[in-house]
């Protein structure tokens, strides 16, 4: 999985999300879990049915005749609200990168994030499963307002990841 993410200044973020699934065959349906607040969700080339649970929106795939064999899917979707102004009068920058939801391990993860900006402080992470050691486990790098991430370790189903 690769999420890729631009933000402007407003704080408003596009993101797209390239998935290769390896499907074993007979899985009819495919949930992509967007996150909180998500608007104009996407399967780029497919149609789906968009849906909340828990506050959170999915698109769901389906395909009659089964998914088999490994397919890329490439997601995109919007996420607003994502800066807070602190009372010292600096903004936060909270970013989900990757929803609890999705239902399958992650072999492997990598992530951008473009900001209108270059990056004043370094940032954290905080995972799920791993909490805030998840940055042992991860190789970053930051070129003017370019964040970049991977993920060396398998990530479990159900995880999730937070900037």
């Amino acid at each position: 999985m690769k999420t890729d993410c631009l933000l402007d200044a407003s704080g408003e973020c596009q993101v797209t999300q390239n998935v290769t699934v390896e499907f074993a065959g007979g899985e009819t349906e495919m949930n992509f879990p967007l996150g909180t607040g998500a608007t104009g969700g996407s399967v780029v080339g497919f149609e789906t049915e968009k849906y909340e649970e828990n506050g959170i929106t999915i698109l769901k795939l389906t395909n009659a005749a089964g998914f088999t064999g490994s397919r890329t899917f490439t997601i995109t979707y919007h996420l607003s609200g994502l800066v807070t102004k602190q009372e010292d009068g600096t903004q936060l920058l909270t970013l989900p990168l990757l929803c609890p939801k999705w239902a399958y391990a992650i072999s492997s993860y990598d992530f951008t994030v473009t900001l209108p900006t270059a990056v004043e402080t370094d940032p954290s992470y905080v995972s799920g499963y791993y909490g805030d050691v998840i940055e042992d486990y991860m190789s970053v790098s930051d070129k003017d307002n370019v964040l970049g991430g991977t993920i060396k370790e398998s990530l479990r189903d159900h995880e999730s990841l937070q900037m």
